[in-house]
């Protein structure tokens, strides 16, 4: 038994060891493809002169076609644009993606209409297979049916299909009865609202009138203010006094008449001046706190600056980075990627070029001047380029084709990177910019 369970852990062992080893071998195997093997690129650019009277664009008849493949097609990109607009169409091991989507949508949903359509005809067909086999067979072999029997026998064929058919009634009167009683609770909720609405008009005139009676209220206080003021004013003439009230409300406003009257008052509730003066001198004084010296600085209160625009942004950000590049301590990594992106970039040119194109820009001088500047790119003598321009022409046209072909690896651009993170001089400026090392 033993021996038996260990042999058994042994076989599960070398099919885990094996499992691990094959899905090792797969990712390395797939890490160095992508690695060594290149992604190949195919352009190509043809348009053609348009000879109606009513079009002049150059580019009316443009068309652009872009491949993209790796691996020997194994997976396999094209991309077109031209006068009918933009197409695309991605294939892996010959299968074209999009349409093989497509074709799995589709199958789901046929599936799902079956199921639902299985579901419909299994629900009205309960009732007649009942009914089915309720009905007996007494005919016995060699004995012929009488017609009376025949009659029984189309009778009850006909009773599952008069059973659908009752079913099938009540399934659409329930659904009558579902459409009312929706109708009814629509109906209702419309009656709800309408009442609170109602609620909410009636709230708005009840403040109606309480703000009115608030109204009402400061005005008869006010009429009331005012006649106690003509009172008082009356009694002032006829006895030369002032109320209490008068010597609150106007403290400011003291004569020399007003003073001894006030002084009275005070004597009056036995609590003279003095002993007001005595009480506050009693009260202990405590000292106030210094305040600290660590306060926030004052901000004037004047407009806020407005935030600068897109393009002052931008000279910023140019301003800064030449200030980087003219930096001494700079210099090396600047020139050292600079180095690295023309390897990448002449790694990734076109390895293949023609062009025969025919242009015309609708002023000889126009022409001869882009033709000069044509002529002093140096890849129009490297490849078998042919370009001729128009000077007779006065309308603007470009005409011709252009095909180009290359390769980009992932490789080139891995030595690279590997280059730059071993160059000591060059991380340590990368450190210092980033602020992770000494400035």
């Amino acid at each position: 038994m033993i021996r038996t369970i260990g042999l058994f852990f042994l076989l599960l062992l070398k099919i885990l060891g094996f499992t691990a080893l094959f899905l090792l071998a797969f990712f390395l195997l797939a890490f160095l493809l992508v690695l060594f093997v290149p992604v190949r690129y195919q352009v190509q650019v043809h348009n053609e002169r348009s000879m109606e009277p009513g079009k002049h664009h150059p580019a009316e008849n443009l068309r652009v076609q872009l491949q993209v493949h790796w691996l020997l097609h194994l997976l396999q990109i094209k991309a077109s644009y031209g006068p009918q607009g933009f197409s695309s169409r991605i294939r892996a091991a010959g299968i074209d993606i999009p349409k093989a989507l497509a074709w799995i949508k589709n199958k789901k949903e046929q599936k799902h209409n079956r199921r639902r359509a299985k579901k419909s005809r299994q629900k009205p067909a309960e009732g007649g297979v009942q009914e089915e086999w309720k009905t007996p067979d007494t005919t016995q072999a060699g004995e012929t049916m009488p017609e009376s029997a025949k009659g029984l026998s189309q009778a009850d064929e006909a009773a599952p299909e008069a059973e659908k058919g009752r079913i099938q009634a009540d399934r659409i009167v329930q659904e009558s009865a579902k459409g009312q009683v929706q109708a009814d609770r629509t109906v209702q909720e419309s009656a709800k609202g309408q009442v609170q609405a109602d609620r909410i008009v009636q709230e708005s005139a009840k403040g109606q009138i309480q703000a009115d009676q608030i109204v009402q209220e400061s005005a008869k206080g006010q009429v009331q203010a005012d006649r106690t003021a003509a009172d008082s004013a009356q009694d002032y003439r006829e006895t030369g006094h002032l109320t209490a009230a008068e010597v609150v409300q106007e403290p400011f406003a003291k004569t020399d008449a007003q003073i001894p009257l006030q002084k009275k008052a005070s004597e009056k509730e036995g609590r003279p001046d003095s002993k007001r003066k005595k009480r506050r001198k009693k009260k202990k004084s405590f000292p106030k706190r210094k305040k600290s010296n660590t306060q926030k600085p004052h901000r004037p209160s004047g407009p806020s600056e407005p935030n600068p625009g897109i393009f002052a942004r931008l000279r910023g950000q140019i301003a800064r980075v030449r200030k980087e590049i003219k930096d001494e301590t700079n210099r090396y990594a600047v020139s050292r990627i600079w180095r690295e992106l023309l390897k990448i970039i002449c790694s990734y040119k076109p390895r293949k070029l023609r062009a025969d194109i025919t242009f015309s820009l609708a002023d000889p001088a126009l022409t001869g001047q882009a033709t000069g500047l044509i002529s002093l790119l140096p890849w129009i003598y490297r490849y078998p380029c042919r370009i001729c321009p128009d000077f007779t022409s006065e309308q603007l046209y470009l005409e011709g084709e252009v095909f180009a072909q290359g390769r980009v690896s992932v490789l080139v651009f891995a030595l690279s990177a590997l280059r730059l993170l071993c160059d000591k001089t060059f991380m340590r400026t990368v450190r210092r910019l980033l602020g992770r090392g000494q400035k």
